[in-house]
């Protein structure tokens, strides 16, 4: 009987190197979404940390009417101002007195802003995950001293679309020693090359500029203790105090004190910034008031508005050094309520007895120009009181 043996043929070289080829491509695709998937949380991290910082720098901007300095003769209490302000707003676990090598993003800050440090321009903020990069708060210097700053970081990947948003241009420090001013790219805002930039609009002497709406706050003045929610709906709600998510849902006091439920952390006010639609301006009212008397217009026409004297005193310290400029007159418009509310309706449970919205609009003027006086009006304030106030950084075109 004659068996036939079959011989069992194994894998070429060539089919081999065809598999591991194949495999080795493979692989490779997986790693690269992989570290593609990495690159962009850390640069989500990276933005959130930094937008953190901006929410306390505006803070701080509200109490002391200016951003913090590095140049200043009381920049010692500038920066232990801060250092509670990051530690009250729970962005720091404690002011650091001594920067250790090991600590949070925030806590490098803050060792940053101490002031033995706080004249070394060139120190930056190491980023912890991205060893050869580093962080800078960048304050201005013109066209007002310390009323402008910027927040930079380096992102890693170049597409990121939050790019597409961030300022652009050279930002100057304080400084005005001009062998101090950066001249190398990586000193400036620049987004093709990675740098995101975030901060307020108003532009320094090399000609930067940017839209940002300003800031509104809503005064909660219930008639008992209460939970309330507010919602406000612009375009893009990019900034907030305490966070807002999809809504403020608060408890509120009569003496206007909001307290996020589960916390212990209470706010005056609810704070947020964001995008919206083109406002609505009838050019043909308004009032045209003398630069060094805006102070005194504005708490006499936000009083006219039903603002009480706490409240219209914060505007006033807020707003009235944006547009103290070099231009001897200031065009002020208040958009008329029915106008705010189609550009931002704003949502209110329980609803409130009384709501007053004042958003202000603005120009500076080499020259008076003739307007009609607008004709303001305030309710009368009874029962679940809201009240909020904001306007525009950015002038009027």
């Amino acid at each position: 009987m004659n068996i036939k043996t079959t011989k069992k043929r194994g894998f070429t070289l060539i089919e081999l190197l065809i598999v591991i080829g194949i495999l080795s491509s493979m692989a490779a695709i997986v790693l690269s979404a992989t570290s593609d998937a990495r690159s962009k949380g850390r640069d989500a991290q990276r933005v959130s940390q930094i937008r953190q910082v901006q929410l306390a720098v505006e803070v701080y901007y509200s109490n002391h009417g200016q951003y913090p300095s590095m140049h200043s003769t009381d920049v010692e209490q500038n920066w232990s101002d801060l250092l509670d302000l990051l530690h009250n707003e729970k962005l720091i676990a404690a002011a650091p007195a001594v920067p250790p090598v090991q600590l949070t993003f925030l806590e490098k800050v803050a060792a940053f802003f101490e002031p033995t440090t706080a004249y070394a321009l060139n120190t930056k903020i190491q980023d912890p995950l991205y060893p050869t990069q580093s962080y800078g708060y960048m304050p201005g210097d013109t066209p007002l001293p310390f009323q402008n700053f910027r927040i930079r970081a380096k992102l890693e990947n170049l597409g990121n679309p939050v790019l597409r948003n961030a300022f652009s241009g050279k930002f100057l420090y304080t400084d005005s020693d001009p062998v101090s001013w950066p001249s190398d790219p990586q000193e400036q805002c620049a987004p093709l090359a990675g740098y995101y930039c975030i901060g307020p609009q108003q532009t320094s002497s090399s000609g930067f500029t940017a839209f940002e709406p300003g800031k509104p706050v809503v005064y909660l003045y219930p008639t008992h203790r209460m939970p309330v929610s507010v919602k406000v709906s612009p375009l893009e709600v990019q900034e907030s105090i305490p966070d807002y998510g999809n809504g403020w849902n608060v408890i509120a006091d009569p003496d206007g004190t909001i307290t996020v439920p589960g916390s212990e952390q209470t706010y005056p006010y609810l704070f947020w910034e964001g995008r919206s639609t083109a406002p609505i301006v009838d050019r043909s009212q308004g009032f045209v008031v003398k630069t060094p008397e805006i102070a005194g217009f504005l708490a006499d026409a936000l009083a006219k508005q039903g603002l009480n004297e706490h409240e219209y005193s914060e505007f006033v310290d807020y707003w009235a050094p944006r547009l103290t400029t070099d231009k001897p007159y200031v065009y002020v418009y208040f958009m008329p309520r029915a106008d705010y509310d189609k550009i931002v309706p704003m949502d209110i449970s329980p609803k409130p007895d009384t709501e007053i919205r004042v958003y202000m609009l603005w120009k500076a003027l080499d020259r008076p120009i003739d307007v009609a006086p607008q004709d303001l009006k305030a309710p009368e304030r009874t029962g679940f009181t809201v009240v909020e106030w904001g306007g525009d950084r950015q002038q009027l075109p």
